[in-house]
């Protein structure tokens, strides 16, 4: 009964930090290639650039921990709908489709400390 009490506590405990944690920062593509910056760009949007191109214009919130806008890949030039979420605190889920639905893909970033 202790462990189950005390998990719950860790639990609970826990979930005020990560509900405080934001996405702005920087963070590592799932690939590795490239480091994105994250930044507000509006009372509550999010926007994004790499390497001095932009890849989020912007990003709204459209939830709790959830925002929604444009992609737009920094090397192909294609945009997406997109959607990112912070899995953890320095874990950040991507989620990206072409226009209209068709086919989607998810990625996770990882924050660079």
């Amino acid at each position: 009964m202790k462990k189950l009490m005390l998990s719950m506590l860790l639990v609970v405990s826990a979930s005020p930090a990560f509900a405080m944690a934001s996405p702005i920062g920087n963070w590592r593509t799932a690939d590795g290639k490239a480091t994105v910056h994250i930044r507000r760009c509006g009372r509550a949007d999010l926007c994004a650039s790499t390497g001095g191109k932009t890849v989020f214009h912007p990003m709204r919130p459209a939830g709790r921990n959830l925002w929604a806008g444009t992609i737009l890949d920094a090397r192909s030039g294609d945009k997406y709908d997109g959607q990112i979420s912070l899995v953890s605190p320095d874990a950040l889920k991507v989620h990206g489709c072409f226009p209209g639905g068709g086919m989607c893909g998810d990625q996770t970033w990882m924050r660079v400390r």
